[in-house]
């Protein structure tokens, strides 16, 4: 686990931080619980299926890595059941699948960073990002120390990090 201080990360003393959550105001957007007026589209087995916020369609990956072996039209009716999902309601919803954990953990990282990039291609939101300029972006989240940090600051932040990834890829354009 990591222990995010200036400190630990080396991170110059002038440096801002700018922790978020779907409850922070000014950086709510930054939450996977931000709903866009821009859907994000996930097409699975050639059917566009469109979400409001990160966190559905987030969950809903998990539906490929289920135990039991469902058919095209099965899985595409459950993607839909998740596209009209509250945030809250599809993280407990995705929670209950009987997923192979070996398999999901192995893409999980790489699903959200799909995800995060679809999301910034809205121009509003790519704009809000870039004016974050370097500032170190931390989810401050209570429930998970895997994507963000605790009270204590004591987290791994994978979702800050992911972000910060796809704001240096459009610096660097």
């Amino acid at each position: 686990m990591l222990f995010i201080s200036k400190k630990i990360l080396n991170v110059e003393e002038n440096m801002e931080i700018i922790k978020f959550n779907s409850f922070s105001n000014n950086y709510n957007w930054l939450s996977n619980f931000y709903k866009q007026h821009n859907l994000i589209e996930l097409k699975i087995f050639n059917v566009s299926i469109f979400f409001n916020s990160i966190e559905p369609a987030f969950q809903s990956l998990k539906l490929f890595h289920l135990e039991e072996n469902k058919n095209e039209l099965e899985l595409i009716t459950l993607f839909n059941f998740f596209s009209t999902l509250q945030n809250g309601d599809a993280k407990k919803e995705g929670n209950k699948l009987n997923i192979n954990l070996k398999s999901w953990e192995d893409k999980k990282l790489f699903y959200m960073e799909e995800l995060i990039k679809r999301k910034f291609k809205n121009q509003n939101l790519k704009e809000k990002l870039l004016n974050t300029k370097e500032a170190m972006l931390i989810e401050y989240n209570t429930g998970s120390n895997y994507w963000g940090v605790n009270s204590k600051m004591i987290g791994e932040n994978h979702l800050g990090r992911i972000i910060m990834s796809v704001r240096n890829f459009y610096n660097s354009l």
